[in-house]
């Protein structure tokens, strides 16, 4: 597809390759003297039919393909059934070797721990009775022989008897030590071990069978951005300078939110509370929303250059990143700027929230560093992709993944920074990760392609191709669809 000839408006020709690098409104690459629509472009007869014509050519040829790799498979079908499940068997084996040496581990050491406790306990009753060993004696006397009338009699009978009754409890608790091991018993639940969270499942590759399913259609222009605001309703942002608010269940569009900024384009959104949201663009501002009404109600000049990234922190700021290499921690109710995270030798292109009051940060230096947000310190640097770190996702509170612009994804160790693998397979740009219910690893690329991958092995389980639209972004729904930002101007539900 990239050596498909494009025909310009100029006259001269170029290729869809080098379209696919350029901005969706670029001056022209050939003769530097007009400015070029991309999707328009594209959209030119000519131009259609030549993409066209190759997209069905290669679909031929991929048939072609299918078809002799089953006509190959059919001369001998228990050969190729039994090399299918060797390595899913061999999985098996190894997980089960894994686990047991893990829990063969795990409860020795439970045991030598419960059993210290005991010893240290019998240790110390011992040496509590061994210095408590002294014996009370009872005298054997009349208590009342002096005594005049009976109530006096009763009086020290009574007396004696408390006197008794101290020294008895006394005795019972010096008593108790001795056979204080028999007070002690071991207690466990006799629920059964969840033996699939432990040891695994077998996951059906085929389950990943997302089609698209629906179509939201609103957008004048390629949508960028797409953020959630509650269960049922998320926004979207597009090129068209409008941000639209959408109900995911009937497919309605129930607001729109107009930018009115010249040439500037909505490159991230962000939910905050109260029911508003913080939207940035090319002009270096942030501005909040109110949903309920629609009404911008605040803009704040925020960074020298173009932000990239907005996250919002659980106390209550706002963080936003940016091209001129910094990070900025907002109270974006007064829009002060609380503190600024400098450090990166080069621009700012995606932020996480991290544990513990720190956040992560991916640039075009490379680099990923880590931040602790109550000091502006810069705690760590991960090094290891060969090119621009593009997007961050955490996968639990020590576990997170890296795309870049080296087309890897690499799976991080954040307590020990190490990389524990690198996912390849991409042949262009890592622009989005996420993580699905069931654990696994989503992601999408410049080339029109998402893939799935499971994050233990590094496999990846199954690749869609989106042959006529760029992906942008995409949302995770509670019910396990993807909804996609597409350069089509539309977005699309895919489901399982």
């Amino acid at each position: 597809m990239d050596k498909v000839i494009i025909s310009l408006p100029c006259g001269f020709d170029t290729t869809y390759g080098n379209l696919k690098k350029c901005l969706k409104i670029h001056r022209c690459i050939v003769c530097d003297e007009e400015d070029v629509n991309i999707d328009n472009l594209l959209s030119r007869p000519i131009n259609l039919y030549k993409l066209k014509e190759k997209e069905l050519e290669s679909e031929i040829e991929n048939f072609r393909n299918l078809n002799d790799k089953l006509v190959s498979m059919k001369h001998d079908p228990n050969f190729h059934v039994e090399k299918s499940f060797e390595r899913i068997l061999n999985q098996l084996e190894l997980r089960r070797a894994e686990v047991k040496k893990c829990f063969e581990a795990q409860i020795n050491k439970y045991y030598d721990t419960l059993r210290k406790n005991v010893e240290d306990k019998k240790q110390s009753i011992l040496n509590e009775i061994l210095k408590n060993n002294q014996f009370v004696k009872v005298k054997r006397e009349s208590f009342v022989e002096d005594a005049v009338d009976l109530e006096e009699k009763i009086k020290i009978i009574e007396t004696k008897l408390n006197e008794i009754d101290n020294e008895n409890k006394m005795l019972k608790k010096q008593l108790a030590n001795f056979i204080y091991g028999d007070s002690l018993n071991l207690f466990y639940s006799n629920e059964k071990f969840d033996m699939e969270k432990i040891f695994g499942k077998i996951q059906d590759m085929n389950s990943f069978g997302y089609e698209e399913k629906e179509l939201l259609n609103g957008h004048s222009d390629s949508v960028l951005c797409l953020e959630w605001v509650d269960d049922d309703r998320f926004l979207s942002a597009s090129m068209d300078q409008t941000i639209k608010l959408w109900n995911i269940k009937n497919g309605q569009c129930l607001m729109e939110f107009k930018e009115n900024s010249n040439k500037s384009f909505i490159s991230a959104l962000c939910l905050l509370r109260n029911h508003h949201f913080a939207s940035v663009s090319e002009n270096k501002n942030i501005k909040i929303w109110d949903i309920s009404s629609g009404m911008l109600i605040k803009k704040i000049l925020a960074h020298k250059q173009p932000i990239n990234d907005l996250k919002f922190l659980s106390n209550g700021h706002l963080v936003s990143c940016s091209a001129d290499k910094t990070i900025k921690l907002w109270n974006y109710e007064s829009g002060e700027c609380i503190r600024t995270l400098s450090g990166h030798n080069n621009e700012v292109s995606t932020i996480e929230i991290g544990p513990n009051n720190t956040i992560l940060s991916g640039s075009e230096d490379f680099s990923i560093r880590m931040w602790d947000i109550n000091t502006s310190k810069s705690i760590n640097t991960l090094m290891g992709h060969n090119n621009s770190v593009i997007c961050l996702k955490f996968i639990n509170s020590s576990l997170f993944a890296s795309g870049s612009e080296d087309k890897t994804i690499k799976i991080w160790n954040l307590e020990t920074s190490e990389c524990l693998r690198t996912l390849k397979g991409h042949t262009s740009i890592v622009i989005i990760l996420d993580i699905l219910k069931s654990g696994h690893l989503i992601s999408c690329d410049l080339a029109r392609t998402i893939k799935f991958w499971d994050i233990s092995s590094g496999e990846c389980l199954k690749t869609i191709n989106t042959v006529n639209y760029d992906i942008n972004c995409f949302l995770l729904t509670e019910n396990s669809k993807i909804i996609f930002a597409t350069s089509d101007k539309s977005l699309k539900v895919y489901c399982n």
